[in-house]
């Protein structure tokens, strides 16, 4: 009888351990997906973003969070069904959002402009500069981002080392 008693405890344990599990999740994913409409919306005038999935527990832990997006002058459609430079803009959105809802120091990001035209790298630069939640570092070759940064890190080869030089601007 003891025994019993201890299992029956233990599963409602588990239960309220899986339930909290659950609730946590889902709150976690509304954030980050309206994180993710915001970012992409601010990134992507008259665009849209969002995440889809159950809020049935079963359901999400089985099939997951998918994304679709709907580009200016295009349908909604699937991440897998955007173009390259869609599909960027949309990962520049939800990498932005997902630091937006769990913080960190800093973001560094290596050339993610390279697949988006100059009207997104205007926005995103436009954007980061809004964020004071962290610092932001880009490696970068687009004109947009490097005059909209606060300070400009540069590395050269000289007589067979790297070299750095630094500005910062007003």
């Amino acid at each position: 009888m003891e025994l019993r008693e201890s299992a029956e405890a233990s599963a409602k344990r588990l239960q309220r351990m899986l339930d909290e599990r659950s609730r946590k999740f889902l709150r976690g994913i509304e954030m980050i997906g309206t994180g993710l409409q915001s970012t992409f919306r601010s990134l992507c005038k008259h665009g849209d973003c969002q995440l889809e999935y159950s809020a049935q527990p079963t359901i999400l832990f089985t099939e997951g969070v998918s994304i679709v997006a709907k580009p200016p002058r295009a349908e909604w459609s699937r991440f897998e069904q955007l173009s390259g430079g869609q599909q960027a803009l949309v990962a520049v959105a939800l990498n932005l959002a997902l630091h937006e809802a769990d913080s960190s120091p800093f973001c560094l990001f290596d050339e993610i402009d390279a697949a988006l035209d100059t009207e997104r790298v205007q926005a995103l630069a436009k954007h980061v500069r809004t964020r004071v939640s962290s610092q932001t570092l880009f490696v970068s070759h687009r004109k947009e981002l490097i005059e909209a940064s606060g300070r400009l890190i540069g590395t050269y080869s000289l007589d067979g080392g790297a070299q750095a030089v630094s500005m910062s601007f007003a």
